[in-house]
């Protein structure tokens, strides 16, 4: 699996269409960027909001799913028991249906430093780059990232925010900082990393 698409909910996601799937050997849906309509291999959530908008879209209570495993931050399952019960029910259906990795503080180096000289970016703090660590560890050789706008005040649909997110000008540069990093660390390793707008 030589080139991998990760699909994220930036404004952009909504001029995406089908076509582009036909060029991907595996697909990275990045938090709410799984309701846009497509089918994905993958489905990396870090923010629970994301599940509560994919469950107001009744993802995986359809009969057909629109991805075939969930990355899931094991840490959050017992926040969502307590205090998101929509999103809660979404997981148990999901763990019953579907394919779930729960990933844990012990399993948090597969995605940190997946290229040499970058181990001081701190990888799982956001969606995004656990999706490109995942297609590196995947061993894709051209990453295409769709939807990743690094700017703007809102996503593709409403109600992605949540209060731990600033979509500010200095949450972008900051973004857009460890990006550009991650993609000069994949290019010497021979790993092609675009941003497509």
């Amino acid at each position: 699996m030589r080139v991998w698409g990760i699909f994220c909910p930036g404004p952009s996601l909504k001029a995406v269409n089908g076509r582009v799937f036909s060029g991907i050997d595996h697909s990275i849906a990045v938090n709410g960027a799984v309701v846009c309509g497509f089918y994905f291999d993958s489905w990396v959530v870090l923010d629970i909001e994301a599940l509560e908008v994919a469950a107001r879209h009744r993802v995986c209570l359809k009969q057909t799913c629109p991805f075939s495993t969930l990355w899931f931050p094991a840490g959050l399952v017992n926040e969502l028991e307590q205090h998101h019960k929509t999103a809660s029910k979404l997981l148990g259906v999901i763990m019953r249906t579907r394919h779930l990795r729960l990933y844990s503080r012990k399993d948090i180096k597969l995605f940190n430093n997946p290229c040499p000289r970058i181990d001081h970016l701190l990888w799982r703090h956001f969606t995004m780059f656990i999706a490109i660590a995942l297609a590196i560890r995947g061993g894709a050789k051209q990453i295409r990232v769709y939807g990743a706008d690094l700017a703007g005040d809102r996503y593709f649909v409403p109600g992605l925010e949540n209060e731990r997110t600033r979509l500010n000008r200095e949450r972008w540069e900051m973004e857009r900082e460890i990006f550009n990093e991650i993609v000069l660390a994949a290019q010497n390793k021979g790993i092609k990393i675009t941003q497509v707008l």
